[in-house]
């Protein structure tokens, strides 16, 4: 009895100790281009903030948002404010929750979500950047393939773009 006591104390010590490690987040210090690869996609113009997520357990999930500083002014499919009734059926694998207001979209909130399972995580940010992405004034597309979902939006008027793109 004693060793059985003492071995489910070592594998639950063993386990918090994984778990903690889980959940740090890899600060980088520059963006990460090949992140991208997975989901076919580059974006054009300065890469001003990265949060990569891969968490699941049988099942992973691919998670990359960015905050990109355009080259020249965007016009994506449609016109802002976001229709969460189309994205809802067109995106249903993004959260959208962070578009309900009109403040500007709350970022950390997504690492959070899934810190439980996280695989692994990494974080960059140009911190001479404000990341205030607002969702009122501008324009937005989506696309969503067999495994693949995408959301961009352009706000017109700090002139930059969120990127959220989802593998699952």
């Amino acid at each position: 009895m004693k060793q059985i006591l003492i071995i489910v104390i070592f594998v639950f010590l063993n386990s918090c100790g994984n778990q903690s490690k889980r959940n740090e987040v890899e600060e980088l210090s520059e963006p990460k281009m090949d992140l991208y690869t997975q989901f076919d996609f580059k974006p054009n113009g300065k890469i001003i903030y990265q949060l990569y997520h891969e968490y699941g357990f049988t099942d992973k999930v691919w998670h990359l948002i960015s905050i990109v500083k355009p080259e020249s002014e965007l016009k994506l499919d449609y016109k802002l404010p976001l229709d969460n009734t189309i994205l809802s059926k067109n995106i249903d694998r993004i959260n959208l929750e962070k578009f309900i207001d009109s403040f500007p979209i709350q970022i950390i909130k997504e690492y959070q979500i899934n810190s439980d399972i996280t695989i692994s995580a990494k974080e960059y940010h140009n911190k001479e950047f404000k990341l205030n992405v607002n969702h009122s004034i501008g324009t937005y597309s989506f696309q969503k393939s067999d495994s693949i979902y995408m959301l961009r939006i352009y706000d017109e008027k700090n002139g930059l773009e969120y990127i959220e793109l989802k593998k699952i």
